[in-house]
């Protein structure tokens, strides 16, 4: 059941643009083992490449299907999905209507969630503080640039989009959707998965899709394999980058709104109403409370399972 519910709260952060599930597993203790998941799910296509050419024996994918943990991941792919089906419309209604809200509850989140690179870089080095520094500097960059307008964007576009959108599933602080939006295709895919729906896409938009899901699969297989050496190899150097994500990211989610019509404009704290200044600071402090909580719980736990290990 915890597993679940896990798995729901990185679906409700995957319908926020800005943020992604990864982020949440970060923060409830389990992002390790989802990264490891994702890792060996996307082994299973070499093996049985390597099995078709003869390379290697059906032997291999038993020993890697009897690793994972089906468990963990059908708990956790079930919970995604419920959330999303549920909560989807609801967070739809929130973000066009009151979005002040829900931003103000994940940049609690997220500023709570950087304790956990902070017990990573306990006496962080220069070369560490530098890779904090730096990847808060680029993607706080990218988050502010104007997203282009690409109304027929060409294959090899769109195939990068895809490499880079799988990334969002990976890396917390970063959203794939949000990569799209930067890259200029995140209507273009929206529409053609609309249009794939109804059954009324064109075919010039299929072979397109089609090379966008290629461009999926292979950021798949590459993040997984990526992600699995550095959390291995370059812990503190991955967290370092991580922490400059996530700070990074409350320039998307920065909740002190003023809603103008249809336009929306970000605007200083003091700039907003002091009811709805004081209605902000609740919610983020109370969603960091809870964020911190679970993550000090998510803490123990690991430490407790370390010292049974021994």
């Amino acid at each position: 059941m915890k597993t679940f519910l896990q798995g729901a709260v990185m679906g409700i952060a995957e319908l926020i643009p800005g943020i992604s599930g990864s982020t949440l597993a970060l923060t409830m203790g389990i992002y390790d083992e989802f990264v490891l998941l994702l890792h060996q799910i996307a082994t299973v296509p070499k093996i049985l490449l390597l099995i078709i050419l003869r390379k290697e024996q059906w032997k291999s994918l038993k020993t890697l299907l009897k690793e994972i943990n089906f468990r963990f991941a059908i708990l956790l792919i079930a919970g995604t999905g419920v959330s999303i089906l549920l909560f989807a419309n609801v967070l739809s209604y929130l973000l066009h209507n009151h979005p002040q809200y829900i931003y103000a509850a994940f940049c609690g989140i997220i500023i709570a969630s950087l304790i956990i690179p902070y017990r990573a870089l306990d006496k962080p080095s220069w070369k560490e503080i530098t890779i904090v520094i730096f990847s808060f500097l680029v993607m706080f960059l990218a988050f502010g640039l104007t997203p282009p307008k690409n109304e027929n964007p060409s294959y090899t576009i769109m195939f990068i989009g895809g490499i880079f959108g799988i990334t969002g599933l990976f890396l917390p602080g970063v959203s794939g959707s949000f990569i799209l939006l930067i890259m200029g295709i995140y209507t273009y895919v929206i529409e053609t998965v609309k249009s794939i729906a109804t059954l009324s896409i064109k075919t010039s938009d299929l072979s397109n899709f089609l090379v966008f899901i290629l461009g999926l699969a292979s950021g798949f297989i590459i993040s997984a394999k990526l992600l699995r050496y550095l959390l291995k190899h370059q812990y503190r150097n991955l967290m370092a980058f991580v922490a400059g994500l996530l700070i990074a990211s409350i320039r998307v989610l920065w909740p002190f709104l003023r809603i103008e019509g249809e336009e929306t404009i970000k605007v200083l704290p003091h700039q907003v109403d002091l009811q709805l200044l004081f209605a902000i600071t609740l919610i983020a402090l109370l969603a960091g409370t809870i964020t911190l909580a679970v993550a000090r719980n998510s803490h123990n736990d690991n430490a407790s399972l370390s010292e049974a290990s021994r």
